[in-house]
């Protein structure tokens, strides 16, 4: 594979990863596209430019909401 050729693919990938509910779904994910963006600005000649998890991950709203929607009060009989 040529250089030209690996640095396309690697700003594929880093692209793919960038999207919205990929690097935001949780630590592992944020962490991943952060060592994309290191490996693509080494290669560029430039800094990275990083990104931090939102407060709410992707992975928690959709745990809340799996609860919300699907936790019933136990009705109690007497």
């Amino acid at each position: 594979m040529s250089e030209e050729n690996a640095l396309k693919n690697l700003r594929d990938v880093h692209s793919i990863q960038g999207e919205n509910g990929n690097w935001n779904y949780n630590n592992y994910m944020v962490g991943f596209y952060n060592g994309l963006e290191l490996a693509l600005a080494i290669s560029e000649d430039r800094e990275p430019i990083y990104r931090t998890l939102p407060k709410k991950t992707i992975a928690k709203r959709l745990k809340e909401w799996i609860f919300f929607k699907f936790s019933k009060p136990i009705a109690i009989q007497q």
